[in-house]
């Protein structure tokens, strides 16, 4: 398993092997890329507190807590409140191929500002394609302006076996060409 570099990474993105869309050779760092935020973003709040959230009932979903969503512009700040909880989106389109996969990793930067970009998605299997959503923590108890368009993470792009099965063939593939910020689909899921 190779992580590849910088020139790496843009010529697979020119060659059309990777797709990385907008793509901009400014943010390409040694041996990430980084993708910036997107405008769409869905902050959950407590819903009825009688209601057990349960991830294979999809009903519970809107009763164990609310949720609002924001839309802005690229270069437009929105201000999210002190501890949310937000599913936002990254401004990339990401198409992978069925031999790399990627990870997504914080910016120490915005982790010193108590910014969490994801929470346990952070793996991108060989064959996705749409836009990244972000699972976001604010853990500072003090509101925070996010501007769309801003880095918040970086992709480290893995070579490797190609898959026998990618993501984009599994037929269980739950976020395939995902749009926008994306909640948890985890009721299409089965117990075996």
């Amino acid at each position: 398993m190779t992580c590849l570099a910088d020139f790496e990474i843009e010529k697979y993105v020119q060659d059309g092997i990777i797709g990385i869309t907008p793509f901009e050779p400014s943010l390409l760092n040694p041996h990430t890329y980084d993708i910036t935020l997107g405008g769409h973003f869905i902050v959950y709040q407590p819903g009825d507190p009688d209601v057990a959230l349960d991830p294979l009932d999809e009903s519970t979903y809107t009763k164990a807590f609310t949720s609002y969503e924001v839309n802005a512009e690229y270069g437009k700040a929105v201000t999210f409140p002190a501890n949310a909880f937000i599913i936002g989106t990254t401004r990339e389109r990401i198409r992978l191929p069925d031999n790399i996969f990627a990870h997504i990793e914080g910016k120490s930067s915005n982790a010193r500002l108590a910014i969490k970009n994801h929470q346990t998605g952070g793996f991108i299997d060989a064959g996705f394609e749409g836009e990244i959503t972000l699972e976001m923590d604010i853990l500072l108890p003090v509101a925070l302006k996010l501007t769309v368009g801003m880095p918040i993470g970086q992709l480290r792009f893995h070579v490797a076996s190609a898959a026998r099965v990618p993501y984009n063939k599994k037929p269980s593939s739950k976020y395939m060409y995902q749009c926008g910020a994306t909640t948890s689909r985890y009721f299409k899921n089965t117990i075996r």
